[in-house]
């Protein structure tokens, strides 16, 4: 492609290219700075809830600085906004049927809808008594068949998942132990089973609950890749 074609087109690989297309602005303007806030949007073209950290915005240090948590629509219009007063976040994102999960270090899954408007909790910890106490230090929201699902890492190295957050009796599965602390790590959820893959620096493992311990999966990095770690996964 010549110079003139390619001026607003990127190359990602051989002989293909990419651009960019804004199709509208958000009606937020200013109001959300990425410096300050981690967004998480819902699917379809749901609702996107943005994490503001006070103590940033107010150039503040301090534990009386509390996140502020606001809802938008998928055009950037704000339909509600709260102070978090509840326990150490780990994660916030939406369900399939767009409710905000927001999972805390303490193990309890706290519930609103796209209002803001609190509906209920419960607690992984208390469904799964081999967690013995420990925090959540690392936890994903993903999607499986006709729901949603939670799993969690603790400081211990224990794996719990939750397939569907939205059934009355929940079942916490307890997966293997992870071998220390994953550089990055995601869920493989299919109909009748899930499993987790985790990456610890160049080596990946997969986390079943039919196994005793993590699998070590064979895969070629290429040359020199014993200087890199994976750093994040996608499925």
């Amino acid at each position: 492609m010549s110079a003139l074609v390619t001026a607003d087109w990127s190359p990602y690989a051989r002989n293909k290219y990419f651009r960019k297309i804004e199709v509208y602005s958000m009606l937020w303007h200013r109001e959300v700075n990425f410096d300050t806030c981690t967004l998480t949007a819902a699917q379809n073209g749901g609702p996107i809830v943005v994490l503001r950290d006070r103590a940033k915005l107010l150039k503040l240090q301090g534990p009386s600085h509390k996140p502020i948590v606001a809802i938008y629509s998928s055009s950037g219009k704000l339909l509600s906004s709260f102070i978090w007063d509840k326990g150490q976040l780990v994660q916030l994102g939406w369900s399939s049927t767009e409710d905000l999960l927001c999972i805390q270090e303490d193990g309890k899954v706290l519930i609103y809808n796209m209002f803001g408007v609190y509906q209920h909790a419960w607690d992984i910890f208390l469904m799964a008594q081999e967690a013995n106490g420990n925090k959540i230090v690392s936890a994903t929201i993903f999607p499986s068949p006709g729901a949603t699902g939670i799993a969690v890492i603790t400081s211990a190295n224990e794996v719990f998942v939750v397939n569907n957050v939205n059934e009355n009796h929940r079942r916490v599965r307890q997966l293997p132990k992870c071998i220390g602390a994953p550089t990055s790590w995601a869920v493989i959820c299919e109909e009748r089973q899930t499993k987790v893959i985790m990456s610890k620096q160049q080596s990946l493992y997969t986390l079943d609950q039919t196994e005793v311990s993590p699998t070590l999966q064979r895969i070629d990095l290429g040359a020199g890749s014993e200087k890199y770690s994976i750093v994040s996964i996608a499925v």
